[in-house]
């Protein structure tokens, strides 16, 4: 009896040597291609070393790292494909990311996801608000500020378009939709959002003179400082440098397993006015 109780703790522990080999392996290879900025490789493979560290105490701090990783794939995945103009795509993207960082509880990497989501909306919804689909245009930008609230661009884009289905319909509700959008715009105090701000409380005035005239039956012609439909947004940059590698895979060891760096972007969250011309594609996770 004593023989085979040593024998099935011997087994037991070949066992679970060799599932912490395995882990520490599909690591490395994780790490590997995501340094190669293989992210779709990257993060399958992080995937795997969650699942089958999951009841590995050995390899707790390999699926830490696996679970601070996986967001930033998807992150940089979406920006890949909004440099390619595959902008559904990189919402898809995007919004993986939110879900595994809301899933692993990293608002910080959650929060990144989102303002990129909210730049790539805005491309969509100028496109559309040019086209004077207002309605349509709406409902992007709408998706757009949900994401991240901080997009004064994006709120004022949504206003217009609110103010601009009222002169298609007459119907008042879409006005007073668009000046509450403005006049949360133009109650922003923090001198990044100052110009965004003053463009709010230029087009409150415009917009409401507009809906005078048009209660009263009178047309009133656009100023040119005030033009009713938004440049598009210039195509988003490709990332311009391939984030930091991890080094070489090394052997399968706890202590020397690679770790790649966490999700990162030079992009400032809610700066007003910020476009994709000017802030550019996710450039690296660091």
């Amino acid at each position: 009896m004593k023989k085979l109780f040593i024998t099935i703790i011997a087994l037991f522990t070949v066992v679970t040597l060799s599932a912490q080999e395995d882990v520490e392996t599909i690591y490395n290879e994780a790490a590997a291609a995501y340094g190669a900025r293989n992210f779709t490789e990257a993060a399958a493979k992080f995937e795997k070393v969650v699942e089958l560290g999951a009841d590995n105490d050995e390899a707790t701090r390999l699926v830490a790292t696996a679970k601070k990783s996986l967001p930033a794939c998807y992150f940089m995945l979406g920006g890949e494909a909004a440099r390619n103009k595959n902008y559904n795509v990189a919402l898809k993207n995007f919004e993986k990311s939110v879900e595994l960082a809301e899933l692993y509880e990293d608002t910080q990497a959650r929060d990144k996801a989102r303002v990129w989501m909210a730049k790539v909306y805005k491309l969509q919804g100028d496109k559309v608000l040019n086209n004077k689909d207002y309605a349509a245009a709406a409902t992007v930008f709408e998706k757009g500020l949900a994401a991240d609230p901080d997009n004064t661009g994006v709120a004022l884009n949504l206003a217009a378009s609110y103010c601009e289905m009222f002169m298609s319909s007459g119907d008042v509700a879409w006005y007073e939709r668009g000046m509450e959008v403005y006049e949360a715009v133009a109650a922003r105090t923090d001198f990044k959002y100052a110009d965004d701000a003053a463009k709010a409380r230029e087009k409150i005035t415009y917009y409401t003179n507009k809906k005078d005239a048009k209660l009263k039956g009178a047309a009133v012609p656009v100023p040119v400082s005030v033009p009713v439909s938004v440049p598009v947004s210039a195509p988003v940059s490709a990332p311009a440098a391939a984030p930091a590698a991890p080094a070489t895979p090394i052997a399968p060891a706890p202590a020397d397993a690679v770790v790649p760096p966490a999700a990162d972007s030079t992009a400032v969250a809610g700066s007003a006015g910020v476009t994709t011309e000017d802030a550019g594609v996710p450039e690296s996770a660091e």
